[in-house]
């Protein structure tokens, strides 16, 4: 989600038209500003916001209370519990959108794929910029879909997960084995 390209269609592979109509995280998350005289480029600002403002100084939260709501309205409609998701979903939202009204409409529950796609995107854009989308497709199984289609070099089977360093399997005396496609 780090690509940096002039059309808001091909920077972070979409990820700024997911935002919804007054959705005030969109500012948080990127800021527009003058790549040229005629050109305005989106840059990503998440992280300066977050930061301290020295270079590499930055305190960022490991879980934070929407990553729970979420994870919590995921697993709530994966286990057929769609009236918990939506309520869940809606806490993100409900924060999200502070006093304006009319800006994020509470989801309602339809049923269990709908909610699903509307959790992934909520996801998307409350967790933009602070690394969870990669782990995000590859749990949802939809890395390689994903990531090829926006050119990337996914391959099905590897990439999924991280090589094990040489040095770990050495220290293990043989009991840590290379993941499949890293030998």
């Amino acid at each position: 989600d780090n690509e940096n390209t002039d059309n808001e269609a091909g920077f972070t592979g979409g990820l700024i038209q997911e935002y919804e109509e007054g959705d005030l995280r969109k500012n948080v998350t990127f800021q527009r500003t003058l790549g040229s005289l005629t050109q305005q480029r989106w840059l990503t600002w998440k992280h300066h916001v977050l930061g301290t403002g020295a270079v590499g100084q930055a305190n960022f939260p490991i879980y934070r209370l929407a990553e729970m709501y979420l994870i919590y309205a995921e697993a709530a409609n994966e286990l057929g519990d769609g009236a918990k998701a939506a309520a869940s979903l809606n806490l993100v939202r409900a924060r999200a959108r502070g006093n304006q009204a009319g800006v994020l409409p509470d989801v309602t529950f339809v049923n269990r794929a709908q909610m699903q796609q509307a959790i992934w995107r909520e996801r998307r854009v409350e967790l933009a910029m602070e690394h969870e989308r990669f782990w995000d497709l590859v749990r949802q199984g939809r890395a390689a879909q994903v990531l090829q289609a926006h050119g990337k070099p996914f391959v099905p089977g590897k990439h999924e997960l991280m090589p094990i360093p040489q040095l770990q399997i050495d220290a293990s005396g043989g009991v840590l084995t290379q993941n499949p496609g890293y030998n």
